[in-house]
């Protein structure tokens, strides 16, 4: 009975960690792609162009580029990005702290904690994302060309918190990153049922 309800815990661990590092593919995958908000506007000289804007990248009539932080003209995006990048980092050190627990039961609280501040991080940062909206069409504080401004809405639309004016909608790259975490919130619920089993190999010796 024992050694039944250790390779249940077990298998839970693994499962936990498969979706951990899906998720973990999925969210930087998408944090790395420029599809988050995408549409075609006509600028004052009746010239279109087609923009893609991401919190790290943006495509601006086919030219890209990436963005950083500092490059970031959304205050709530710039916060956004800081707060995804600590995530990353808490969540790989969770991955990495479950592996060990396999062998290493003592770990565990740590791993749960660990997630725990990587999913409360993710969280803030994903809502933060939406409220960034409202600012995507302000006037770039230098030319047309800079990151996450200059945004033109149709028929004297403007955008707004949770909402996106026409000709723009929600791209690929952010239902990717809400998909991902999905996943990590489904495999956090995995982690929670699993106490502690002295590791697998502690308990076979």
């Amino acid at each position: 009975m024992a050694r039944r309800l250790l390779g249940i815990q077990i298998c839970a661990m693994v499962v936990w960690l498969v979706l951990a590092i899906i998720a973990w593919i999925m969210i930087v995958a998408a944090l790395s792609r420029e599809e988050w908000v995408e549409g075609t506007d006509v600028n004052t000289a009746g010239t279109s162009r087609k923009m893609e804007v991401g919190l790290f990248r943006q495509c601006t009539a086919g030219s890209c580029s990436d963005v950083s932080v500092s490059d970031m003209n959304v205050d709530t995006w710039k916060g956004a990005g800081i707060l995804f990048i600590i995530a990353i980092i808490l969540l790989s050190i969770a991955i990495i702290l479950g592996f060990v627990t396999i062998f290493v039961d003592i770990l565990l609280p740590w791993t749960k904690l660990t997630l725990s501040l990587a999913n409360l991080v993710f969280m803030v940062a994903i809502f933060l994302i939406p409220i960034g909206f409202a600012w995507l069409d302000d006037t770039c504080p230098s030319g047309n060309d800079q990151a996450q401004c200059g945004l033109i809405c149709n028929g004297g639309g403007n955008m707004d918190f949770f909402k996106l004016c026409s000709p723009y909608e929600v791209g690929a790259a952010l239902w990717v990153m809400v998909v991902g975490l999905i996943v990590l919130f489904v495999g956090s619920w995995v982690l929670a049922s699993i106490n502690p089993f002295q590791g697998f190999w502690v308990r076979l010796a």
